[in-house]
């Protein structure tokens, strides 16, 4: 019971921490290898909120999400 709630209430940390974790990871690239894995600069936070949401055994590589959601 106290585990279920102890991870409710650290989601919301867990889901920034892989917001700035992507942000950072794609923001290293330089412009042709987004292009390359299908993806532009504008592309980059949209991308960040969705990994952000998924739980973490459910990451995806950018590419994957780009083509699930353009």
């Amino acid at each position: 019971m106290l585990g279920d709630w102890l991870t409710q209430a650290l989601e919301p940390m867990r889901r920034a921490a892989r917001r700035r974790q992507t942000l950072r990871e794609l923001g290293r690239l330089d412009d042709r290898a987004l292009a390359d894995i299908g993806i532009s600069r504008a592309d980059i936070g949209r991308i960040a909120d969705i990994t952000a949401r998924q739980a973490p055994d459910e990451a995806m590589t950018a590419a994957d999400l780009h083509r699930r959601h353009p």
